[in-house]
């Protein structure tokens, strides 16, 4: 199978196979069995499996300007739901965390961001 962007493809495909990896590793090394953490876990790593898919799916698919522009909008989509995922499985397993923890993560997501801008922006 010929791919759009080969790199991209399979490094999302080895992500989205490493998240199920580590969804396994984590329900079989976790201390809490709550049912929130497990449905946090679950969340968190179905959304992480979810996005590195449907970015392999969107670096990998050969179709029309259309369909390329709205498989890029779900790839960019996914980002939110695994930051959703992210704020869900922190809270869920430290709920008495400080206020400025949250504000430092997602300072640190913006930074992140601003540094690999270029990378984007091509």
């Amino acid at each position: 199978m010929k791919t759009r962007e080969p790199f991209n493809t399979w490094s999302h495909v080895f992500g989205a196979f490493a998240s199920l990896f580590f969804i396994y590793l984590f329900f079989t090394h976790t201390q809490d069995r709550s049912p929130t953490g497990i449905l946090a876990l679950l969340i968190y790593g179905f959304s992480t499996f979810a996005m590195f898919s449907s970015s392999a799916i969107y670096h990998g698919f050969n179709g029309n300007d259309l369909q390329i522009k709205r498989l890029r909008m779900v790839d960019h989509m996914m980002i939110y739901v695994v930051i959703a995922g992210l704020g869900i499985l922190k809270k869920s397993l430290w709920m008495t965390a400080p206020s400025w923890f949250s504000t430092l993560l997602y300072v640190l997501m913006g930074w992140v961001s601003v540094l690999i801008f270029p990378v984007i922006w091509r």
